[in-house]
């Protein structure tokens, strides 16, 4: 019994993010707001050593919702969102991400309803869900994050530096794009 216990304790949850500008194939700094401009192309990359539930929600300007990833991500398999180009009006948008060792079914449900009625109100309701799940991983301790080379796992991507995470067992994150 005593060995199971250390060996359980000594496995970390550790995953890997990074905000790649795909014209110049550059990592961005998300520790603070980004600043880009209309016509540039990002993507998410992503990487866990464990498999992980992986949750990508974004609010626009407008405050439209658009989910770009609600699922697994298998232990050692890189992810890579599909490029998102920056566009019209100015303003601020925000991507919610969520990962966690284990499935989010709540935020699954609001994800389901959003997804088979896309109305103001669904989009509504998957944003609170995202920051009510938010608020509770916030009560709980955040992991500790630091820089990590991150290009070298992704195809065609030389060295971005992202950060990595570690410790707990599912953290939240939000990026500001201002433009």
């Amino acid at each position: 019994m005593l060995f199971l216990g250390i060996s359980l304790y000594a496995q970390n949850f550790e995953w890997n993010l990074g905000l790649m500008d795909n014209r110049q194939g550059t990592g961005l700094d998300f520790s603070r707001p980004v600043k880009l401009d209309r016509g540039d192309i990002i993507s998410i990359l992503m990487q866990s050593d464990f498999d992980c539930w992986l949750y990508i929600i974004v609010q626009d300007t407008e405050r439209n919702v658009a989910i770009f990833h609600n699922g697994l991500i298998q232990a050692g398999n890189a992810y890579r969102s599909n490029p998102v180009r920056i566009l019209p009006p100015d303003g601020q948008d925000t991507i919610h991400i969520i990962v966690s060792r284990d499935r989010e079914r709540a935020l699954e449900e609001r994800i389901s309803v959003f997804e088979r009625n896309d109305t103001a109100r669904n989009g509504w309701n998957l944003i609170n869900a995202v920051m009510d799940l938010r608020r509770e991983i916030l009560r709980l301790s955040e992991a500790p994050e630091k820089p990590v080379q991150l290009g070298g796992t992704f195809r065609t991507i030389g060295e971005i530096e992202g950060r990595n995470y570690s410790g707990s067992y599912r953290y939240s994150k939000t990026i500001l794009i201002s433009h």
